[in-house]
């Protein structure tokens, strides 16, 4: 059912050093919507969480590539969404 109200996973990325490499990457990438850094939300300066739409090959060949192209990937998971932020996603954010 979080998968039909939310067809895109959270997920966030720590590196060692690279953040700017990595940010790029994920901006060409047609499977991320939106990218999330520190500055935008409380997080580690070293991290960036993204919504992800495709499946777990594509997820792979995402995080294969990141090492490939020498970018130093310490982490990489899914976040876990709570029921405000599926509420959120599937209003769009606006509430009366």
């Amino acid at each position: 059912m979080k998968q039909q109200l939310r067809p895109h996973r959270l997920y966030e990325m720590r590196v060692l050093h690279g953040l700017e490499a990595a940010q790029e990457r994920l901006l060409h990438t047609p499977q991320v919507t939106s990218i999330l850094t520190a500055p935008e939300v409380e997080m580690p300066a070293n991290a960036i969480r993204f919504d992800f739409v495709g499946n777990d090959e594509a997820l792979s060949e995402l995080l294969v590539g990141m090492v490939n192209a020498g970018i130093p990937v310490i982490h990489f998971g899914e976040e876990q969404s709570d029921l405000e932020d599926i509420f959120l996603q599937v209003t769009q954010g606006l509430v009366q």
